[in-house]
């Protein structure tokens, strides 16, 4: 395996010269990808943290989960600061997921090439995606939440 300096001076970076290039880690393949939860309804929740989700977090997001009438352990977590490139491509392949619901994270953090506004929803690949704030600022504010209610009943159908 090439190291920094043989990159340095040799033909990658002659071939790539101009372009930035990205080493992904090992460990992290497609294949390996961390699930919480059964994924048994098609929705899965994408969050990207260093940390594990807290418990307000969760007593928060089992609320919205609930008032969606969606059992949480039939739902499918990922949280993908650990998850190889390509984030999105990889979810939706693993999972085969009809819905993902993004709390804090972008869609460049996904690794998407699209512009997408908070609370608006977004069908891709055959998936309905819907960006949000990190569930931690939702906690904290009711408007946010409210946007975010007022979208969710709309994606699955309860209004």
């Amino acid at each position: 395996m090439a190291n920094e300096v043989q990159l340095d001076n040799g033909a990658l970076t002659k071939l790539f010269e101009g372009n930035d290039l990205y080493m992904v880690k090992e460990g992290n393949a497609a294949d390996e990808l961390h699930v919480e939860g059964s994924n048994a309804n098609g929705v899965v929740i994408v969050y990207n943290s260093t940390e594990i989700m807290g418990q307000e977090d969760r007593e928060q997001l089992n609320k919205i989960l609930a008032a969606l009438k969606l059992d949480p352990a039939a739902v499918g977590m990922v949280n993908i600061a650990n998850v190889a490139p390509p984030v999105f491509t990889s979810i939706v392949k693993h999972l085969n997921c009809k819905y993902m619901l993004v709390f804090g994270a972008t869609p460049v953090e996904l690794g998407m090439l699209v512009a997408a506004k908070r609370y608006v929803e977004l069908p891709i690949q055959g998936v309905q995606v819907l960006f949000s704030d990190s569930i931690e600022l939702l906690r904290q504010d009711a408007k946010r939440k409210r946007y975010l209610w007022d979208c969710l009943q709309i994606t699955f159908g309860l209004k």
